[in-house]
């Protein structure tokens, strides 16, 4: 009896030790998706009104730090109103699963960003958390607007207008 509960003891812990260093692979795995992203992944706690995890592009795109991000309230990082409608979104997604939008962001300056964000909730630990992963628009949309302003300009003058490139083409 004791050799079997012996060889059941080994097994187990052979068991263990493997489980163990998946896990471990998987954590390696996760860590490295999020810090190679070129996106801000952000993981919230919207009833806390706090954020759980942010990876570098997160600190790179609002100007807070890793530990400042943790700290911060959520809803801090958004020009008011944004987020709720992140989460109106989320409710009236076909099946909860996900909702984007275009949104407005404040940098840790104040400054103002514009992002796409695509969004979805999931249950961890017994509550619902939203994964955000934010792409800084803010140049595009720059480009957008002066592309308005001169088709706008062109449209509305009596002259003749010529573009050329610098080539004179």
């Amino acid at each position: 009896a004791q050799a079997v509960i012996s060889e059941y003891t080994t097994g187990l812990k052979t068991l263990v030790a493997e489980k163990t260093a998946e896990l471990k692979q998987s954590e390696i795995l996760h860590r490295l998706l999020m810090e190679q992203a070129h996106d801000a992944i952000f993981t919230v706690d919207p009833q806390a009104d706090r954020i759980l995890t942010a990876n570098r592009m997160a600190e790179t795109m609002t100007g807070y730090s890793a530990k400042e991000l943790l700290g911060l309230k959520n809803t801090g990082l958004y020009a008011p109103g944004e987020f709720a409608r992140i989460l109106r979104l989320l409710r009236g997604a076909e099946g909860g699963f996900g909702a984007s939008a275009q949104i407005e962001m404040i940098r840790k300056t104040g400054t103002r960003l514009f992002a796409d964000v695509s969004a979805s909730a999931a249950l961890f630990r017994g509550r619902r958390i939203v994964l955000a992963i934010c792409r800084d628009i803010s140049q595009r949309r720059m480009i957008e607007m002066h592309m308005r302003q001169l088709a706008s300009v062109i449209e509305n003058t009596s002259a003749s207008v010529m573009i050329m490139d610098l080539s004179r083409r």
